[in-house]
Protein backbone atom coordinates (compact mmCIF):
# COMPACT_ATOMS: atom_id res chain seq x y z
CA UNK A 1 0.00 0.00 0.00
CA UNK A 2 2.82 2.45 0.73
CA UNK A 3 4.27 1.80 -2.32
CA UNK A 4 1.14 2.50 -4.38
CA UNK A 5 0.42 5.30 -2.68
CA UNK A 6 3.86 7.37 -3.39
CA UNK A 7 2.89 6.30 -6.88
CA UNK A 8 0.01 8.00 -7.10
CA UNK A 9 1.71 11.07 -5.56
CA UNK A 10 4.21 11.54 -7.83
CA UNK A 11 1.55 10.99 -10.72
CA UNK A 12 -0.17 14.31 -9.55
CA UNK A 13 3.13 16.00 -8.67
CA UNK A 14 4.06 15.45 -12.53
CA UNK A 15 0.62 16.41 -13.82
CA UNK A 16 1.28 19.56 -11.82
CA UNK A 17 4.30 20.50 -12.82
CA UNK A 18 3.38 20.06 -16.63
CA UNK A 19 0.56 22.20 -16.48
CA UNK A 20 2.29 25.16 -14.57
CA UNK A 21 4.99 25.04 -17.04
CA UNK A 22 7.46 22.32 -15.49
CA UNK A 23 9.73 19.77 -16.87
CA UNK A 24 8.24 18.10 -20.12
CA UNK A 25 9.86 17.01 -22.87
CA UNK A 26 10.93 19.72 -25.62
CA UNK A 27 9.71 19.33 -29.10
CA UNK A 28 12.61 20.30 -31.96
CA UNK A 29 13.02 23.97 -31.60
CA UNK A 30 13.65 26.26 -35.18
CA UNK A 31 16.80 27.38 -36.69
CA UNK A 32 17.39 30.04 -34.50
CA UNK A 33 20.04 32.63 -34.81
CA UNK A 34 22.02 33.81 -31.63
CA UNK A 35 22.00 37.44 -30.71
CA UNK A 36 24.45 39.33 -28.91
CA UNK A 37 26.53 37.07 -26.96
CA UNK A 38 25.42 34.37 -26.23
CA UNK A 39 21.68 36.26 -25.23
CA UNK A 40 18.05 35.36 -26.42
CA UNK A 41 17.61 33.65 -29.80
CA UNK A 42 15.04 34.85 -32.02
CA UNK A 43 13.70 32.92 -35.71
CA UNK A 44 15.82 33.21 -38.78
CA UNK A 45 14.35 35.62 -40.94
CA UNK A 46 13.84 34.04 -44.72
CA UNK A 47 15.81 35.99 -46.96
CA UNK A 48 14.01 37.73 -49.21
CA UNK A 49 13.46 36.63 -52.88
CA UNK A 50 16.74 37.96 -55.81
CA UNK A 51 15.75 40.86 -57.83
CA UNK A 52 15.53 39.69 -61.59
CA UNK A 53 18.61 39.81 -63.49
CA UNK A 54 18.05 43.38 -65.30
CA UNK A 55 17.33 45.03 -62.29
CA UNK A 56 20.17 47.85 -61.89
CA UNK A 57 19.55 47.84 -58.25
CA UNK A 58 20.44 44.38 -57.78
CA UNK A 59 23.02 43.72 -54.88
CA UNK A 60 25.49 42.44 -56.79
CA UNK A 61 26.18 45.40 -58.25
CA UNK A 62 26.87 47.09 -55.36
CA UNK A 63 29.12 50.41 -54.48
CA UNK A 64 29.04 50.84 -58.14
CA UNK A 65 30.64 54.71 -58.33
CA UNK A 66 33.40 54.83 -56.47
CA UNK A 67 36.04 57.28 -58.05
CA UNK A 68 38.87 59.38 -57.28
CA UNK A 69 39.11 62.58 -57.43
CA UNK A 70 42.59 63.94 -58.67
CA UNK A 71 44.13 66.91 -59.98
CA UNK A 72 43.07 68.23 -63.19
CA UNK A 73 46.77 68.69 -64.54
CA UNK A 74 49.33 65.97 -64.98
CA UNK A 75 50.77 64.67 -63.11
CA UNK A 76 47.75 63.76 -61.33
CA UNK A 77 47.65 63.36 -57.33
CA UNK A 78 44.86 62.29 -55.65
CA UNK A 79 43.17 64.41 -53.38
CA UNK A 80 39.83 62.94 -52.70
CA UNK A 81 36.68 60.84 -53.78
CA UNK A 82 33.13 61.02 -54.97
CA UNK A 83 31.09 58.28 -54.47
CA UNK A 84 27.27 57.98 -55.50
CA UNK A 85 25.09 55.96 -53.02
CA UNK A 86 24.31 52.78 -54.60
CA UNK A 87 22.22 51.23 -52.23
CA UNK A 88 19.36 53.92 -52.56
CA UNK A 89 20.25 54.92 -56.69
CA UNK A 90 18.04 57.97 -55.69
CA UNK A 91 21.32 60.13 -56.11
CA UNK A 92 22.67 60.50 -53.12
CA UNK A 93 26.08 61.78 -53.56
CA UNK A 94 29.27 62.51 -51.74
CA UNK A 95 32.08 64.75 -52.06
CA UNK A 96 35.36 64.55 -49.85
CA UNK A 97 38.33 66.99 -50.34
CA UNK A 98 42.07 66.35 -48.81
CA UNK A 99 44.54 69.28 -47.80
CA UNK A 100 43.50 71.14 -50.69
CA UNK A 101 43.05 75.08 -51.16
CA UNK A 102 42.13 76.33 -47.69
CA UNK A 103 38.57 78.14 -46.88
CA UNK A 104 37.48 78.03 -50.93
CA UNK A 105 34.58 78.08 -52.04
CA UNK A 106 34.03 74.83 -54.87
CA UNK A 107 31.73 73.93 -57.23
CA UNK A 108 31.04 70.24 -58.54
CA UNK A 109 29.90 70.09 -62.14
CA UNK A 110 28.76 66.54 -64.10
CA UNK A 111 29.28 66.46 -68.06
CA UNK A 112 28.34 63.82 -69.82
CA UNK A 113 30.25 61.30 -71.94
CA UNK A 114 30.26 61.95 -75.72
CA UNK A 115 28.99 65.68 -75.82
CA UNK A 116 32.48 67.38 -76.11
CA UNK A 117 32.18 68.66 -72.50
CA UNK A 118 29.15 70.91 -73.91
CA UNK A 119 26.19 69.05 -71.80
CA UNK A 120 27.33 69.91 -67.99
CA UNK A 121 25.56 71.22 -65.47
CA UNK A 122 25.98 71.57 -61.92
CA UNK A 123 25.96 69.45 -58.71
CA UNK A 124 26.34 70.88 -55.80
CA UNK A 125 28.95 73.40 -54.10
CA UNK A 126 30.61 73.38 -50.74
CA UNK A 127 33.76 75.17 -48.92
CA UNK A 128 36.98 73.71 -47.63
CA UNK A 129 38.24 74.43 -43.92
CA UNK A 130 41.53 76.30 -43.08
CA UNK A 131 43.25 72.62 -43.45
CA UNK A 132 41.72 72.30 -47.30
CA UNK A 133 39.62 69.48 -46.11
CA UNK A 134 35.94 69.09 -47.19
CA UNK A 135 33.21 66.49 -46.94
CA UNK A 136 29.87 67.38 -48.42
CA UNK A 137 26.64 65.27 -49.33
CA UNK A 138 25.19 66.47 -52.10
CA UNK A 139 22.19 64.88 -54.26
CA UNK A 140 22.20 64.35 -58.00
CA UNK A 141 19.86 66.32 -59.87
CA UNK A 142 18.83 64.55 -62.76
CA UNK A 143 17.51 60.34 -63.70
CA UNK A 144 18.40 58.32 -65.68
CA UNK A 145 21.69 56.00 -66.50
CA UNK A 146 24.79 58.53 -66.50
CA UNK A 147 28.40 57.82 -68.18
CA UNK A 148 30.64 60.81 -67.44
CA UNK A 149 33.41 62.69 -65.19
CA UNK A 150 32.96 65.12 -62.39
CA UNK A 151 34.84 68.20 -62.28
CA UNK A 152 35.40 70.44 -59.40
CA UNK A 153 36.18 74.12 -59.81
CA UNK A 154 36.21 77.54 -58.39
CA UNK A 155 33.94 78.72 -60.41
CA UNK A 156 29.93 77.85 -61.05
CA UNK A 157 30.44 77.84 -64.87
CA UNK A 158 27.95 76.88 -67.71
CA UNK A 159 30.07 75.90 -70.54
CA UNK A 160 33.28 73.80 -69.93
CA UNK A 161 35.19 75.91 -72.47
CA UNK A 162 37.64 78.48 -71.16
CA UNK A 163 36.56 76.45 -67.50
CA UNK A 164 38.83 76.74 -64.56
CA UNK A 165 39.05 72.90 -63.44
CA UNK A 166 40.62 71.88 -60.39
CA UNK A 167 39.94 68.89 -59.91
CA UNK A 168 38.27 65.37 -61.83
CA UNK A 169 37.19 61.91 -60.93
CA UNK A 170 39.68 59.59 -63.13
CA UNK A 171 41.69 56.33 -61.96
CA UNK A 172 44.77 58.05 -60.61
CA UNK A 173 47.18 55.89 -61.92
CA UNK A 174 46.34 56.88 -65.38
CA UNK A 175 48.04 60.25 -63.66
CA UNK A 176 51.23 58.34 -62.86
CA UNK A 177 50.53 57.98 -59.54
CA UNK A 178 50.25 54.18 -58.75
CA UNK A 179 50.29 54.61 -55.19
CA UNK A 180 47.01 54.43 -54.67
CA UNK A 181 44.97 51.88 -53.66
CA UNK A 182 41.39 51.14 -54.70
CA UNK A 183 40.33 54.54 -56.00
CA UNK A 184 38.09 53.36 -59.09
CA UNK A 185 34.90 51.25 -58.84
CA UNK A 186 32.09 52.29 -61.40
CA UNK A 187 29.38 49.94 -62.15
CA UNK A 188 29.29 48.75 -66.06
CA UNK A 189 25.49 49.67 -67.81
CA UNK A 190 24.40 48.97 -72.11
CA UNK A 191 25.73 51.41 -73.55
CA UNK A 192 22.04 51.51 -75.49
CA UNK A 193 20.65 52.62 -71.98
CA UNK A 194 22.96 55.77 -70.96
CA UNK A 195 21.23 58.65 -70.38
CA UNK A 196 21.42 60.88 -73.77
CA UNK A 197 23.65 58.55 -75.41
CA UNK A 198 27.33 58.09 -75.94
CA UNK A 199 27.39 59.48 -78.97
CA UNK A 200 26.97 56.86 -81.95
CA UNK A 201 23.52 54.76 -82.64
CA UNK A 202 24.53 50.90 -80.96
CA UNK A 203 22.60 48.17 -80.61
CA UNK A 204 20.79 47.22 -77.29
CA UNK A 205 22.43 44.51 -75.12
CA UNK A 206 21.60 43.02 -71.46
CA UNK A 207 23.75 42.65 -68.57
CA UNK A 208 23.06 40.95 -65.48
CA UNK A 209 25.98 42.78 -62.91
CA UNK A 210 29.37 44.35 -64.09
CA UNK A 211 32.27 46.53 -62.98
CA UNK A 212 35.24 47.74 -63.65
CA UNK A 213 37.79 48.31 -60.81
CA UNK A 214 41.38 49.96 -60.12
CA UNK A 215 43.70 48.87 -57.48
CA UNK A 216 47.03 50.21 -57.75
CA UNK A 217 47.90 49.43 -61.04
CA UNK A 218 46.43 46.54 -61.51
CA UNK A 219 42.22 46.94 -63.73
CA UNK A 220 39.81 44.10 -63.33
CA UNK A 221 36.60 44.12 -65.05
CA UNK A 222 34.20 41.67 -64.75
CA UNK A 223 30.66 40.82 -66.38
CA UNK A 224 27.97 38.67 -65.65
CA UNK A 225 24.95 37.53 -67.53
CA UNK A 226 26.74 39.34 -71.05
CA UNK A 227 25.95 37.63 -74.05
CA UNK A 228 27.30 33.78 -73.85
CA UNK A 229 30.31 32.54 -75.64
CA UNK A 230 31.54 35.98 -76.56
CA UNK A 231 35.02 38.04 -77.08
CA UNK A 232 35.06 41.42 -75.34
CA UNK A 233 37.65 43.90 -75.18
CA UNK A 234 38.02 46.40 -72.44
CA UNK A 235 38.37 49.85 -74.01
CA UNK A 236 39.21 54.02 -72.42
CA UNK A 237 38.45 57.02 -73.72
CA UNK A 238 38.86 60.84 -72.42
CA UNK A 239 35.45 62.34 -71.38
CA UNK A 240 35.62 64.06 -75.00
CA UNK A 241 33.71 61.47 -76.58
CA UNK A 242 34.85 58.43 -79.32
CA UNK A 243 36.19 61.78 -81.53
CA UNK A 244 38.88 62.09 -78.78
CA UNK A 245 41.30 60.06 -76.93
CA UNK A 246 40.09 56.60 -76.95
CA UNK A 247 42.68 53.35 -76.77
CA UNK A 248 42.68 49.97 -76.11
CA UNK A 249 44.97 48.01 -73.40
CA UNK A 250 46.34 45.82 -76.09
CA UNK A 251 47.45 42.18 -74.26
CA UNK A 252 45.17 41.15 -71.52
CA UNK A 253 42.29 43.41 -72.25
CA UNK A 254 40.31 40.69 -74.02
CA UNK A 255 38.49 38.00 -72.41
CA UNK A 256 35.85 35.60 -73.47
CA UNK A 257 32.45 34.82 -71.76
CA UNK A 258 31.11 31.18 -70.57
CA UNK A 259 28.02 29.67 -71.54
CA UNK A 260 26.08 32.00 -69.13
CA UNK A 261 27.81 34.96 -70.29
CA UNK A 262 30.07 35.45 -67.14
CA UNK A 263 33.78 36.60 -67.68
CA UNK A 264 36.48 38.83 -66.27
CA UNK A 265 40.61 39.50 -66.65
CA UNK A 266 43.20 41.67 -64.96
CA UNK A 267 45.75 43.91 -66.59
CA UNK A 268 48.08 46.76 -65.72
CA UNK A 269 47.31 49.99 -66.19
CA UNK A 270 48.90 52.53 -68.35
CA UNK A 271 49.34 56.30 -68.05
CA UNK A 272 47.08 57.34 -70.89
CA UNK A 273 43.56 59.27 -69.89
CA UNK A 274 40.79 56.67 -68.69
CA UNK A 275 38.03 59.03 -67.84
CA UNK A 276 35.30 56.32 -69.21
CA UNK A 277 35.50 52.72 -69.39
CA UNK A 278 33.79 50.55 -72.18
CA UNK A 279 33.47 46.72 -72.33
CA UNK A 280 32.47 45.98 -76.12
CA UNK A 281 32.23 43.22 -78.45
CA UNK A 282 35.61 42.58 -80.28
CA UNK A 283 35.35 44.93 -83.45
CA UNK A 284 32.35 46.57 -82.50
CA UNK A 285 30.17 49.10 -80.46
CA UNK A 286 26.91 47.84 -78.62
CA UNK A 287 28.60 46.72 -74.93
CA UNK A 288 28.97 48.28 -71.86
CA UNK A 289 30.15 51.29 -70.33
CA UNK A 290 30.76 52.52 -66.65
CA UNK A 291 28.39 54.59 -65.11
CA UNK A 292 25.88 55.10 -62.45
CA UNK A 293 21.78 55.06 -62.06
CA UNK A 294 19.73 57.74 -60.18
CA UNK A 295 15.94 56.62 -59.78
Amino acid sequence: MRTASIAIVNAILAVLLIGCGGVATPSTPASNTPIGNGGTTMPTTPAPPAPPPNDPTRPSNPGMYQVQLVSYEHPQTSVGQVTVDPVSNNGDMNLTLKQVVANATVYVHFCRFSTNWMECFEVGSTTTDASGNASASMKFPKQGIWAGVFYVSPDNWTSFSGATIWYETEPSPYGDNFNVGQNYRVALYPESSVSGGVGKDVPASTLGSGFVSVNGNMVHVEVKGATPNTDYMLTFCANGGFNSSCNEFGSGSTFTTDASGNGSTDLQATTAPAEVFFVDPNGARGGYVSAFVVQ
